[in-house]
């Protein structure tokens, strides 16, 4: 994972480069997304589609499609990432986190990517993102609810020091889920995993690009 390129000074996006050397902007989900989200889910695996909605789902109703691309950026943020190696913006990956109602410094989170585009270090650097975008808001813990046999997601989630808080069977009636609770750490050092800090190191560049009023920023 690298290359910001500083000297762009459009703030509406953030230019990436994967570790294979993708091309990729970092940018905010926006209500005119409908058709990328729409596609993204059309190129996920029944497998990811199951992990990411507990379900096969094959579109999103329109009531659902509407919360996933109505964003305020305090209580509920998204973003999205595309591939830009081609002439057309192809959706890569999107995550996302929803504060919780009764517990305001908590949000519950979800990460999503693209099958093509796993492996690639997308999953780790958004986690990263989203904590630090959440932290800005005031949030001090990140939730998720994952199928336990998504390995992949509760090992990064792990990594970033997430612990197990319930796991139950057959919750949602769709079998075996794992929730778990993700403490936001005031400094990157406080986290263990050298790939980790890496991340929340990136992250942090891409908050300010995203944010130039952030304190972090300039």
């Amino acid at each position: 994972m690298q290359d910001l390129n500083a000297d762009d000074d459009d703030t509406s996006f953030v230019p990436f480069q994967l570790r294979d050397g993708t091309p990729v902007c970092i940018r905010a989900v926006r209500p005119e997304d409908r058709k990328l989200i729409a596609e993204g889910l059309d190129h996920l695996s029944p497998q990811s589609r199951y992990f990411r909605f507990l379900s096969g789902m094959k579109t999103i109703p329109e009531v659902l499609m509407q919360h996933l691309t109505v964003i305020d950026h305090h209580d509920h943020e998204a973003i999205g990432v595309l591939d830009m190696s081609t002439d057309q913006e192809v959706p890569a990956a999107v995550a996302r986190y929803i504060r919780n109602a009764d517990e305001q410094d908590k949000a519950e989170i979800a990460v999503t990517v693209v099958d093509d585009y796993q492996r690639r270090g997308l999953g780790m650097l958004l986690i990263a993102v989203m904590a630090t975008l959440a932290q800005r808001e005031g949030i001090k813990v990140l939730t998720a609810i994952v199928q336990r046999e998504n390995r992949k997601m509760l090992s990064l989630l792990k990594l970033f020091d997430a612990e197990v808080v319930r796991d139950k069977t057959g919750e949602y009636g769709q079998g075996d889920v794992v929730a778990l609770e993700l403490p936001l750490h005031g400094s990157v050092d406080d986290y263990a995993d050298e790939r980790v800090q890496q991340a929340m190191f990136a992250a942090h560049e891409i908050e300010c690009r995203l944010h130039p009023d952030s304190p972090d920023a300039g």
